[in-house]
């Protein structure tokens, strides 16, 4: 029920209907068989993981969960091609995008390039001045470079102009992107996606950095490189996988799953100092475990707001760099980008906190003005979409033309939205949560009605769904297995849970997002953390008898290793 952005508001959860999901048949002797918590394996049958194999499986994921790359359509014309390139020295221009996932592939396809030592560059397009995908001004720019190669990194499925345009300048283009493609296809030499229709490759939510790591890693097979170097050099790509998919809100279950697994072990001993450094800025020590919340929430805005304000290059060398010093400058300088970045995204929530909200029934909001900065629309429709509990769009009007971005919750998928409503839009891309689009200002009108008209019906009350019952006490215990179900994400929800209390301590607000409130249970009393800028709950003063809603975080600070979170409260029922 929830997208990837921050909780809501306790306050503003107070009133939703609370479901207890059904106790799933025969958890019990999953539990028996596993010698497990109930709980737990209550919470792995629900999840269908219903036998000790795949709960095993589940449980432990690791480089087997991989899927075989060559299931990829185009890999194996894709991969000769670029062989060919490092035998003759031919010159390749690695053509990224300018958000997490792009910036990640395009680092991932570059840097493996030149390990199998070919001659290597990367280009990323300016997100106000380019915007998103290839464009003929790029293939130009790679001609001057005496580029033979053009190797796109999550883009250019849909770029048909710019790679016709290539062909014409004798330049081969191959494409490597996870978005879902037109119905024609433009004329690559190689397009590998695992979107394309016939694909046989089982992970259809692959981001665009998973396929450029299941490129490289058959890339390195082809030149010969030796297994042991092989796996060294795909525990480090994985890291920057693990990244992307998070941050790209891909589902984190299967392939997906192994790949943040794996990436998030490795984070935890970050050796090049860019990412390090990175990390550290973002309040992520290195050696200690990275959950997908800090990649989300704290990491990938950072990374997001050198492509928003000035210039995605900007992370590219940051990642590149092997001087301390350098890297230390670099971040210091993306510090200063991402405050920007907070009060112009600050600035935008609260001008639109002050239109008009009789459109907030409507199943689709589309908000729209002139002079709001293109490059915080994407964080700001995820904070709407968290208030709303809708989809969300927003537009940012410049002469003729408004340019925007689209966040959805589960269960809507943007994409197949935005290409029925196609006539509207000059472009659009993206996938189920996620979508960019530009269209003309006359047309936003028309374009909001319709996409409304077209989009399934939003139920009329928000529902929080408990997973269990479980008392407070028994967190401890239970707390080592939940950890193992992790990571937790997209498509692989945190578990809520829900227990009575009784208020020991009103909500007091430690920071501008983060307050502590005090409950007792049993005799024993729990301090709860909520995020969220907002209320503080309906009735929780002193002595009051509470249901509440909570879900659990590792906390290194605390001895037990987890925090516990407040998602609501109600008064006792």
């Amino acid at each position: 029920m929830r997208s990837v952005s921050e909780p809501a508001p306790v306050g503003a959860r107070s009133a939703v209907h609370w479901k207890l999901r059904p106790a799933p048949g025969d958890f019990l002797n999953l539990a028996q068989q596993l010698n497990i918590q109930p709980v737990t394996a209550r919470l792995l049958v629900s999840r269908g993981i219903k036998s000790p194999a795949t709960a095993h499986r589940f449980l432990s994921p690791d480089w087997n969960d991989i899927l075989n790359p060559r299931d990829l359509p185009d890999l194996d014309r894709a991969v000769a091609r670029t062989v060919r390139a490092i035998q003759h020295q031919e010159r390749i221009l690695v053509f990224g995008d300018y958000d997490v996932d792009g910036i990640m592939a395009t680092a991932i396809l570059a840097t493996a390039i030149r390990i199998a030592g070919g001659d290597a560059s990367w280009s990323l397009p300016h997100r106000l001045l380019d915007g998103y995908g290839l464009r003929e001004r790029h293939v130009d720019g790679a001609n001057e470079k005496g580029a033979a190669i053009i190797i796109t990194a999550d883009c250019g499925v849909r770029s048909h102009d710019a790679v016709r345009y290539a062909k014409t300048r004798r330049i081969d283009v191959i494409v490597t992107d996870h978005h879902r493609p037109d119905q024609d296809l433009p004329p690559a030499i190689a397009i590998v996606n695992p979107n394309l229709s016939g694909s046989g490759y089982a992970n259809t939510h692959l981001c665009g950095a998973g396929v450029a790591y299941q490129f490289v890693s058959e890339l390195f097979r082809a030149m010969r490189i030796s297994d042991r170097r092989i796996r060294e050099l795909l525990a480090s790509f994985v890291k920057l996988a693990a990244i992307a998919t998070i941050s790209d809100v891909m589902p984190l279950i299967g392939e997906n799953r192994a790949i943040v697994h794996l990436g998030l072990r490795g984070l935890a001993d970050t050796r090049a100092p860019g990412l390090r450094l990175l990390l550290e800025s973002a309040g992520v020590r290195n050696g200690h475990s990275v959950t997908p919340r800090e990649i989300a929430f704290r990491v990938a805005p950072r990374i997001n707001a050198a492509g928003r304000l000035e210039h995605a290059s900007f992370i590219m060398d940051l990642l590149e760099t092997r001087d301390e010093e350098k890297a230390r400058v670099l971040v210091e300088a993306l510090e200063t980008i991402n405050y920007r970045r907070k009060q112009e995204q600050t600035r935008i929530l609260d001008e639109i906190r002050h239109l008009s909200e009789a459109d907030a029934k409507l199943r689709i909001l589309v908000f729209s003005r002139r002079g709001w900065h293109r490059g915080v629309l994407g964080i700001v429709a995820a904070r709407l979409v968290e208030r709303f509990r809708r989809p969300v769009f927003v537009l940012s009007e410049e002469n003729d033309f408004a340019y925007g971005s689209g966040r959805s919750i589960p269960g809507i998928d943007l994409n197949s939205l935005l290409e029925r409503v196609r006539h509207h839009l000059e472009t659009f891309g993206g996938h189920e949560q996620l979508a960019g689009l530009a269209l003309r200002t006359a047309r936003i009108t028309a374009f909001r009605e319709d996409i409304c008209a077209v989009c399934p019906e939003i139920p009329a009350e928000d529902v929080i769904e408990i997973d269990a019952n479980l008392r407070l006490a028994e967190i401890a215990d239970v707390w080592p297995e939940i950890r193992r179900m992790e990571p937790f994400g997209h498509g692989n929800a945190n578990p809520v849970f829900a227990t009575r209390v009784q208020i020991e301590s009103p909500p007091v607000f430690v920071s501008r997002c983060v307050s502590k409130i005090r409950v007792r249970q049993n005799g024993r009393m729990f301090e709860l953390k909520h995020f969220g800028a907002g209320g503080s709950g309906v009735n929780a003063i002193p002595g009051a008898r509470m249901d509440m809603a909570y879900s659990l975080l590792p906390d290194r600070w605390r001895r037990e290793g987890f925090g516990i979170v407040l998602e609501a409260l109600r008064p006792a029922e």
